[in-house]
């Protein structure tokens, strides 16, 4: 009786490899248009003693079988020598065919059949015969090939379903296979790329440069094999999302689900049904243009969302956006104590009539981008644009103690900024502000276009100060005054009547103690 080899499935897989070129080549002829049509019946002949091949290495080398049922070597001689010598005969036929007549260009192909026959009957001699040998018993019956494992119809050109394209890289240390493989993906329009070894193929996609829409990973290799390169590539954040197709002369079911654990999107066993695998391949490309379009569409909707959420921003404060998209409606808010500024550009009406109107909007666009910055600098919320005047408060919405004073500070820079602008461009833009502190209600107004206001008698005496006052001058209250006493230097203008507020005490902010302004 003889005992079952220590690794089976590997010695399967090692019979099976030859298989696979024999069938791959001939299929790859049989589908090849150009090919005489009297080469086609010894070709067939060649798949189909291939097929009984691959049926017979199933049968007798199943491990279970074998546990009942020990090796008759003499029946599996008997089953697998017809099959072999058929196949070298028809090969040589055909080898002497295509060099008698106008067919070298399948030479090739032809002596890659008879060299997988070969190896294969080698393989045979080498590592099976030797393996043990007993008689078989009465009655005993051998199980001969019936039929295919795998059965592989070369279809009709018109009937020929493509993979569809796609750019796809090929892993195999296996030259044949690498070979069969590249020009099945070739004829269905892939553009293919093969590597010899797991780390190759793993530098070349680490290295970026090349995209690929799919890898067909062989999963017995020397050195780093199918599985480790599959894990190292999902581990890979860049290249985690890219399809692998495990391609593999083992049957283990686990390694199999191994695979598939692991993140593969499919497996397929060696040697390949061509139907099959234009199917799987088609599978997975289908899948991955899939996501590439859900992924484009994904960052679309990402860019608008973000352009969305700047033009919200360009027209209300942060924290007053933020919670507009958590959903909140009631956006009011009241505080006892924030500081109001209006700034209103004297003279510009008849600045602007002396210029086109791109050169206006233009000159104007540039001003109160600065003072938006200029806010931004001192933490001061920018309310509006009216016309050629500009407002904003400093302690809403967010609260803080030193809001008079950067709103002074802010006054300050903005009249400089003015000065400078004007010995820049040689367009006079001279400055009137007015500073108000006090209470104030803020909110958001509209539906459809959002704005941010303020509201409150804060509000109304800011912008009296703002027209009662003097260009060049920054005009405030003595409410103002009083709170920045000891941080700023101010000229009192004294008593004077404000429209709506009879007589106030009034004060011209001069700048900060020990600062030259």
């Amino acid at each position: 009786m003889s005992a079952i080899p220590p690794d089976l499935s590997r010695l399967r897989h090692d019979l099976r490899t030859p298989l696979n070129h024999l069938l791959g080549y001939c299929e790859l002829l049989l589908e090849d248009e150009s090919l005489p049509g009297e080469f086609r019946p010894e070709l067939d002949r060649i798949r189909s003693g291939g097929r009984e091949l691959l049926e017979a290495v199933s049968n007798y080398l199943d491990e279970n079988r074998l546990r009942t049922l020990p090796l008759d070597l003499t029946r599996l001689q008997a089953d697998l020598r017809t099959p072999i010598d058929q196949i070298r005969r028809c090969g040589k036929i055909l080898e002497l065919r295509a060099r008698r007549g106008d067919a070298e260009q399948f030479q090739v192909d032809l002596q890659r059949i008879q060299q997988a026959a070969t190896t294969w009957l080698s393989l045979l001699e080498e590592r099976v015969l030797p393996w043990g040998n007993r008689p078989a018993s009465p009655g005993e019956r051998s199980h001969p090939a019936t039929g295919p494992a795998i059965a592989f119809v070369a279809p009709r050109p018109e009937l020929r379903d493509p993979a569809g394209g796609g750019r796809i890289l090929v892993v195999d240390d296996d030259p044949a296979n690498r070979d069969i493989l590249a020009r099945y993906l070739q004829r269905d329009g892939c553009d293919v790329v093969t590597d010899s070894d797991g780390l190759a193929a793993l530098e070349r996609l680490q290295a970026g440069g090349e995209n690929f829409d799919l890898i067909l990973l062989d999963l017995l290799m020397p050195g780093l094999d199918g599985y480790e390169v599959l894990l190292r590539l999902k581990a890979d954040a860049a290249l985690r999302d890219l399809p692998v197709l495990i391609i593999s002369g083992l049957d283990l079911e686990n390694g199999i689900a191994r695979c598939i654990e692991a993140g593969a999107e499919d497996y397929l066993t060696k040697p390949f049904n061509p139907i099959l695998l234009r199917a799987r391949l088609r599978s997975c490309l289908e899948k991955k243009r899939l996501r590439d379009h859900e992924r484009t569409l994904a960052a679309g909707l990402l860019a608008e969302q973000q352009r969305s959420e700047q033009l919200l921003l360009n027209v209300l404060p942060a924290t007053i956006a933020a919670r507009l998209k958590l959903g909140e409606t009631n956006l009011v808010d009241a505080t006892e104590d924030a500081t109001v500024l209006f700034a209103d550009l004297v003279g510009f009406t008849e600045l602007a009539a002396t210029l086109p109107a791109p050169a206006t909007v233009q000159l104007l666009d540039e001003i109160f981008c600065a003072f938006d910055e200029l806010a931004d600098r001192h933490r001061v919320t920018k309310i509006k644009t009216i016309g050629d005047a500009w407002m904003a408060v400093s302690g809403v919405p967010e609260v803080r103690a030193d809001h008079a004073t950067a709103a002074a500070d802010l006054a300050l820079d903005l009249t400089t900024f003015c000065e400078g602008f004007a010995s820049r461009t040689g367009h006079s833009v001279v400055l009137r502000i007015g500073i108000h502190c006090g209470p104030v209600v803020a909110g958001v107004i509209g539906r459809h276009r959002f704005s941010y206001d303020l509201w409150g008698d804060t509000v109304n005496t800011a912008s009296r100060m703002e027209s009662h006052g003097a260009p060049g001058r920054i005009h405030v209250s003595s409410v103002l005054r009083n709170r920045l006493a000891k941080t700023h230097r101010f000229e009192e203008r004294g008593t004077m009547s404000i429209k709506g507020k009879g007589e106030m005490s009034t004060w011209f902010l001069l700048g900060r103690h020990n600062d030259d302004r």
